[in-house]
Order: structure tokens, then sequence, then C-alpha cells
């Protein structure tokens, strides 16, 4: 079946609705040099995970670049960084005497998602946790410009207005009924970046954990782009793209850590899967990804990707055409729509990630436990078909034993 276009569906036309894409991107090896030109005589805030300036110091390009720059450097950033931890990163930017500039944000999608936060925070005299719950707080406020530099292949931050915040540690022990949802996200255009430099050279010293786990989550964003009811002509290609690249490129990195066709690649699919999930959001992957994350320090790409076999297979029912056009982009002109979900249980069980989540919950028991805590408030409705739940369990005990629900 062939996917039905613009012309197709004039009940649903692809490319109805607004659109916001007003990051300018400089994308290739050796741009990050050019970070000093961009901000020229502009004060900055370079903001970085803890120790990076160090490490980007020893940069042969970014080091001199930044030595270049009129610039506050906060080195403050933790993996999945929580509310409390950003208000105080915007106490502490307040503190040192920042007042304005451009912030600058190098580092993986925690950091880039933390410049967002703290641009949000800096902009407002109020909590970051109100200004998730309450984004229209920002139409009335002028915020900070960011530049962002990925320095991980995952995420797409750079080209979203969306950042992931968590309300406590994760991994951080039992969750009560009192606490509230374990992440929220705070999204607003405001915090769509001006500037993204990506260099993929920026990704070539990650180690095979990381490589893989970030690679996943651009793998799945592209996957829940396009198994999305607000995919459309614009994001349908971007993301195919993006998990073509990914098909390819992470299984080369598993196998040589040092090809840099390979990081060029999948720098790209982060970038072109960031670009795709900015306009239609996530859906029941990532939903279900938290509980895993939250309560067992699975990292989130791997989180992530543990359901998408299953959660592929849930979608069939409802496809469009959709999903046997990335079956033939990713299997061959003569795979059915129906090989996918295999196909990618298959991909995913050889780069390990099945056996990395049972390992980190111990059990099946422990899984199923999860079912009540997932929160699909603003996914629910996102994907080609529901899912309640019902589907939720059959999912996560099929995605548990390596199968595709029904099977």
């Amino acid at each position: 079946m062939p996917y039905r276009t613009v012309e197709d569906t004039p009940a649903a036309p692809p490319l109805a609705g607004s659109y916001h894409l007003p990051t300018r991107v400089r994308f290739g090896r050796g741009t990050r040099a050019t970070l000093s030109a961009e901000l020229a005589g502009r004060p900055c805030l370079v903001l970085t995970s803890a120790g990076g300036s160090a490490r980007l110091a020893e940069d042969d390009l970014l080091g001199p670049a930044l030595r270049e720059l009129d610039a506050l450097r906060l080195d403050a950033v933790d993996a999945n960084p929580t509310v409390t931890a950003l208000d105080a990163l915007v106490a502490e930017a307040r503190d040192r005497g920042w007042r304005d500039g451009t912030i600058v944000a190098i580092g993986g999608g925690s950091v880039l998602d933390a410049a967002k936060a703290l641009a949000a925070g800096l902009a407002l005299d109020t909590g970051i946790g109100r200004v998730a719950r309450s984004p229209a707080l920002l139409d009335a406020v002028t915020v900070a410009p960011i530049v962002a530099l990925p320095t991980t292949a995952g995420s797409g931050s750079e080209v979203t207005p969306v950042a992931v915040l968590w309300h406590r540690t994760p991994g951080g022990g039992p969750r009560t009924t009192d606490d509230g949802p374990a992440k929220v996200s705070l999204s607003h255009r405001s915090l769509f970046p001006v500037l993204a430099i990506v260099d993929p050279a920026l990704t070539d010293t990650l180690r095979a954990h990381q490589t893989l786990a970030t690679g996943l989550d651009a793998f799945n964003q592209a996957a829940e782009s396009i198994w999305n009811r607000h995919a459309n002509a614009l994001t349908l290609p971007l993301a195919t793209r993006a998990m073509v690249l990914a098909w390819h490129a992470l299984p080369a990195l598993q196998r040589e850590p040092g090809d840099r066709a390979a990081r060029d690649a999948m720098a790209a699919a982060s970038l072109l899967a960031g670009t795709a999930l900015g306009q239609t959001r996530t859906v029941a992957c990532h939903a279900l990804s938290y509980p895993l994350t939250d309560r067992y320090g699975v990292t989130h790409g791997i989180a992530c990707a543990f359901t998408m076999a299953a959660v592929a297979q849930h979608m069939l029912a409802s496809d469009d055409g959709r999903l046997a056009a990335l079956a033939t982009e990713l299997l061959g002109a003569a795979a059915p729509a129906e090989a996918l979900p295999g196909a990618l249980g298959s991909f995913l069980e050889r780069l390990g990630v099945a056996a990395h989540v049972r390992g980190a919950l111990g059990s099946r028991a422990a899984l199923l436990d999860l079912v009540g805590e997932v929160e699909l408030p603003e996914r629910g409705g996102n994907g080609l078909r529901d899912v309640d739940q019902a589907a939720r369990r059959g999912i996560l005990e099929a995605s548990w034993e390596g199968l595709t629900p029904g099977s």
C-alpha cells in the first residue's frame, strides 16, 4: 500500500497546521571552530556538564574558539537534571552577575535541555517547575538566545523547543503517590536555539555505551515521529532518513567506534529526528520509558528502544501505508509492513537492549509493576492508535519476552 500523500487524504492534509523552524544549523566536521566568529563581541554564558570546560579547552578547534569569548562558565549540569538543580543553576548565574547575553550550551541532551530551562528561569522571577506548568508565562518576556553544540548524537535538542526535566534523581528510590510525575516537559517556541553547530567530531570520543544509548534515542524519536498522528509531508521524509542512517550506523559503531563516516551519519540522524520530533512530539515508547529511568536508572535511549518492536506491532493495525513504506526503506522493496516489528526486535536484540533492561530490573514482575506509573496525558493520543492500560501491559510483557504482542 503506498503512503497516502496530501492529495490522497484531503480530510487530513499532511502539511496542514502551523510550523515554527527558527534554528539556523551549521553541520559538518570542523564547524565548531566557527563559534567565536558567530558570537564575536557578545557576552556569553557557556553551560556544560561537570568538568566540561576543562575537557573542551583541550579540543584543538573548540578550545581556541572558547578562549576568544567574553564568557561566564557554568560546569554544573548532571544527567537528567532535576527541577531543583535547575532552580539552583538559575540562582548561581544571577549570583555570579549574569544579566544579558547568549547562552552557549555544549554537551549532550541534558546540557542542551538545561540551557532552555536556564533561559526560561532567567527571563522570569519564578521557579522552573511553574514555568513548565504554565509556559505561556514566557509569551510576555524576552528569553536569552541559545546556541547549541551537541556532543552526543541522540536527543536532537539542538533543534527543538523542549526541555525534559525531572522532579527527583532518576533511580533515586521508591516512588509514592504524592510524588507527582517524575518527568515534566518545558516547551515554548522561544526556547528553540537560534543556532545549532553540529560537528560530528565532538562525538568521536564517546564511549560505546554512550554511543549506543544516545543513538537509540535518535532512532526511537524518528520512529515515534513516523507512527504519529501529527506526522506530515515535512516530517516523514526527515524521520525516515534518520532511521535509515541509524539502522546502518549504530551497528557499525558497535563494531568500530572510530568509524568517522558512521559518526557523521549518526549526527545527521539525530539532527533529522530532532527536527521531525519538534513538530510531532513523542508517542508511547517515551511514556513507557520514564518509569524505567526514574526507578531503575535505565539510560533514556535504551529505555525508549526497549518497547519499539511491540509498539510498532500495536500501531500496524492502524497503518495508512507509512509503516509499509518504512519497512521497504529499512528491509528492501519486497518487505511487507508485517515484517517491520520483527526486524526492529532483531535489530535491538543484537544491540543488547532487552538484555540491558532485564539486567537492570531483575524480573518480569518488576517491569509489570510499572504499568500504573506510565503517564500518557499528552502522548496517548499522538500515535496512529491509542495505547490504553491493557495495551501498555501487553507491550511491556512482549518487550520483556522479546516478542511482539500476540506472537
